[in-house]
């Protein structure tokens, strides 16, 4: 059911034909056509209000009256064009308003409502640029037009829902072009005594261009819809069709609209004016070119507005045709040869831009502190017209505005409750049934460093926080270092950039806890009472010499990380706790082992052994003639990191393991008898061992 909004209001009584005047108006930020209270004699019974778009009825009203019988009065009443089902918003506001009573037509608007773009002022009455007080006006324009809003201090706001409706400040902007034309230029743009409109509607987003010509793209031969104003005669007008001149007065006669066929060659460049007779004046202008069965098509089906690269494929009854291109940021359209002559194709790129009070956020650092998001902070986002995105703050999504696609992100920032460190700002993104996640930055709350700001180099620690730390401007720390000399830890405040605040840092060995605090702001009077936080924590290990690391002590073997061929992933097992230990320990050098690490690394030799059930301890094999065993001893070893050893063989192979009771236990053995099976079983039963956990005790 088509929507309606009566009022009963004090308002004037129309009681003439001329009198009538429908009106576009904004409310409640809604696009309404609004027809006043009308009392004429004609009206003996309810009438009809129809409403056309480009000639197409989109919605057919019966009209309320009261009053005598003998002459009613029609209440006033309203078109709410958002609601109405059979709008495009694509289009022109080429909206035509007929009354009706019984078989007459009381009243037409004809070309009274043919707008490219209405211009409200604040109370929402259509007016001109020039006349809205305090410079605040809406500008309105249809969904598929191109509007362009220069402002140095982006002092407008897009509000768009179905229509284009941008809130617009007429005292700092410098232009505003809807579709080519400078609306802060014209006198009226209802003052139109012809209007001209092509059904059906060109392909959106492409032109053939030729020279500085633009040439909208049809894929079927197009009608010229013509209506005149009120008062208006078509013989004061010419038509020019591609070279040939005639009078309107022949395709329409003493009629105020007409429908005129336009040439229908394909491929070929045809221009369309309408004239007026005495003064020269073009009164209408449309050049096109028909290209049967066209389509446009990227490989992507959308691009971020950064530099990228990309391809789009043209099809139409001549050919296929597919150009890669280059965009660089804020570039929208590509424009290649397409049809030869010196003929081009400029095409739209269907790109999504996002940007935070006009700063691109797509260039935002990956990590950004939360107080460089002012609280004035609003997103716009912009995209094609087939993708739907939301924004999304940590595990929730950004509230979407009533219209238009500008989000108050500023202040949802500061009312969010800090119970994390940081949360993730990014958009959902979707298209064809698919949701892409885009992450922008992740918004931090908690001052703290990306990396260590400490770098150790032998004996001395320098501090170094260059683009390390994320938090307020001018931070102030402080440095605390564990030490063998005090129960109290050395503390470090003049901290310099790139310079050493330690420079003899040579405990004994050991692990020293190194901890950095950031200091209250002492110019901030809310800080008053807050105590410093740590933002950084660090263990410095001072080892022993190579030569040293393992004298008098024995290791464990205590677990392995393991590759299984029938899990297929990563396996960590247990070794029986007297199943594999390694005894006397030699430094024996350093060594990559044949490649196994990129650099040499400490290398040591020793001899694994088993616990029997005598209680005894007994050496794997290491007689590489014996047949029946493993050549295991001498093992040699290196540390991998932190707690874990990397074992290698007496032919400097990795460990094997024997994993044939691991699925029932957990636990496997480090392999010492050779066994007769396949390749397959081998793999399968004795995997190989990437790494061991290890505990170091004493050697007894």
């Amino acid at each position: 059911m088509q929507r309606v909004r009566a009022r009963r209001v004090r308002q004037k009584i129309i009681t003439t034909k001329e009198a009538i005047r429908p009106q576009y108006l904004m409310q409640d930020e809604e696009l309404t056509i609004r027809l006043p209270h009308i009392r004429l004699p004609e009206i003996t019974q309810p009438p009809v209000a129809r409403l056309y778009q480009n000639g197409r009825v989109v919605a057919q009203l019966r009209m309320s009256v009261y009053g005598d019988p003998m002459c009613y009065t029609t209440q006033e009443f309203t078109f709410e064009l958002d609601h109405l089902q059979g709008i495009s918003f694509n289009d022109c506001f080429n909206f035509q308003v007929e009354i009706i009573c019984g078989d007459s037509v009381l009243y037409d608007s004809k070309a009274l409502l043919f707008r490219q773009y209405l211009v409200f002022n604040e109370n929402g009455y259509e007016s001109l640029p020039f006349k809205c007080q305090n410079g605040k006006a809406r500008i309105v324009a249809p969904a598929n037009a191109e509007v362009k809003i220069i402002d140095a201090d982006d002092n407008y706001f897009d509000e768009s829902a179905n229509f284009q409706i941008f809130q617009v400040s007429l005292l700092s902007a410098q232009e505003i072009w809807v579709n080519d034309v400078d609306i802060l230029a014209q006198e009226d743009s209802k003052d139109l005594s012809v209007h001209g409109y092509c059904i059906p509607d060109p392909v959106k987003g492409v032109a053939i261009i030729s020279g500085e010509k633009r040439f909208q793209i049809y894929d079927r031969v197009p009608t010229l819809h013509v209506v005149l104003g009120e008062n208006t005669s078509a013989k004061n007008f010419r038509i020019f069709i591609d070279s040939t001149r005639h009078s309107l007065y022949e395709y329409i006669g003493d009629k105020h609209t007409g429908e005129i066929d336009l040439p229908s060659a394909a491929r070929f460049c045809h221009r369309i004016q309408i004239v007026e007779f005495h003064t020269g004046e073009v009164m209408f202008e449309t050049a096109y070119i028909i290209l049967r069965q066209f389509s446009v098509s990227f490989a992507n089906p959308y691009y971020f507005n950064q530099a990228c690269t990309g391809d789009v494929t043209v099809k139409f009854s001549g050919g296929t045709y597919t150009h890669s291109f280059k965009l660089l940021e804020d570039q929208e359209t590509v424009q290649f040869p397409l049809l030869g002559n010196g003929l081009d194709i400029s095409v739209d790129v269907p790109k999504i831009n996002i940007t935070a009070n006009g700063e691109n956020v797509l260039y935002w650092s990956e990590k950004k502190w939360h107080e460089d998001i002012p609280q004035d902070t609003f997103i716009k986002v912009s995209r094609p017209t087939d993708l739907q995105i939301d924004l999304v703050l940590g595990n929730k999504f950004i509230p979407k505005p009533r219209r238009g696609n500008v989000y108050e992100i500023g202040n949802l920032i500061c009312t969010i409750e800090r119970e994390n460190a940081s949360i993730p700002f990014g958009a959902l993104i979707r298209h064809e049934g698919m949701v892409d996640e885009l992450k922008i930055a992740e918004i931090y709350f908690l001052p703290t460093f990306l990396s260590s700001p400490l770098v150790r180099e032998d004996t001395q620690i320098i501090w170094q926080p260059e683009d390390r730390f994320i938090g307020r401007a001018r931070p102030v720390f402080t440095v605390e270092l564990d030490n063998d000399l005090t129960d109290e830890p050395w503390i470090y405040k003049q901290l310099s950039a790139g310079k050493a605040f330690e420079k003899n840092f040579s405990c004994r060995p050991g692990r020293y806890e190194c901890r950095v605090f950031l200091e209250p702001d002492d110019d901030n009077p809310f800080a008053i009472g807050i105590r410093r936080q740590m933002v950084w924590e660090e263990t410095f290990e001072i080892e022993e010499e190579p030569e040293r690391r393992f004298e008098g002590k024995s290791i464990r073997l205590l677990k392995t990380w393991f590759w299984s061929c029938e899990t297929q992933k990563v396996e960590v097992a247990k070794i029986h706790y007297n199943d594999a230990v390694i005894f006397d320990i030699d430094y024996i050098g350093m060594s990559d082992f044949d490649g196994e690490f990129d650099f040499p690394v400490p290398a040591y030799e020793g001899i694994l052994c088993f616990r029997s059930p005598d209680q005894k301890w007994n050496y794997m094999n290491n007689d590489p003639e014996n047949e029946r065993y493993e050549n295991v001893n001498p093992v040699s070893f290196c540390i991998a990191h932190e707690n874990r050893v990397k074992v290698f063989n007496a032919d400097e192979e990795l460990l094997q393991l024997d994993a044939m009771v691991y699925t029932e236990t957990g636990y496997v053995r480090i392999k010492n008898r050779k066994w007769d099976c396949t390749v397959e079983e081998e793999r399968r039963r004795f995997p190989i061992a990437d790494e061991f956990e290890f505990r170091e005790e004493d050697d007894a």
